[in-house]
């Protein structure tokens, strides 16, 4: 039979030498305990989900696309990053050529803004190349360059 002495948190059975404790009452105790740590290692306000431990271990990912040569590419990343850097691996980050022109072979982005050729929407990342002939003074996109190949840093914000 259950105690009239209780436990202060749980309300657990504290038997006296005189009781005669049954299995139901042993049943109910684990219940309870059982509830009360569930309650306890499911509280993502107390506990890290793996979500938040993967974010804490890995707050930057790394990754790379070939370009396909298209006015723009998207590329969908694991999560929504805060930022992402991009570039072209086998060249600096603007070219200039004699015809007074340039090409942008890197950039950045935000979920509100971005360099010329890369933008973030969410998880998707765009990166862009310009389809036009350069002319002098132009500073042409060049994030999706036919069989370049790029690497990109997203970076979790949260």
């Amino acid at each position: 039979m259950p105690t009239s002495n209780k436990t202060e948190h749980l309300g657990l059975n504290q038997w006296l030498g005189t009781d005669k404790p049954k299995r139901t009452d042993f049943v109910q105790d684990n219940a309870a305990i059982d509830q009360a740590v569930y309650s306890h290692t499911s509280n993502t306000e107390v506990h890290l989900s793996q979500s938040d431990r993967s974010a804490f271990s890995s707050p930057a990912v790394t990754g790379s696309y070939v370009g396909d040569g298209q006015e723009s590419q998207e590329i969908t990343l694991p999560f929504s990053p805060a930022a992402v850097i991009v570039f072209r691996s086998d060249c600096g980050p603007v070219e200039v050529y004699s015809g007074g022109y340039s090409m942008s072979n890197f950039g950045i982005a935000t979920q509100l803004a971005g360099t010329k050729g890369v933008s973030l929407f969410g998880n998707i990342m765009t990166v862009s190349q310009t389809q036009l002939s350069p002319i002098e003074g132009d500073n042409l996109e060049n994030m999706n360059m036919d069989y370049g190949q790029y690497f990109y840093i997203a970076l979790r914000g949260d």
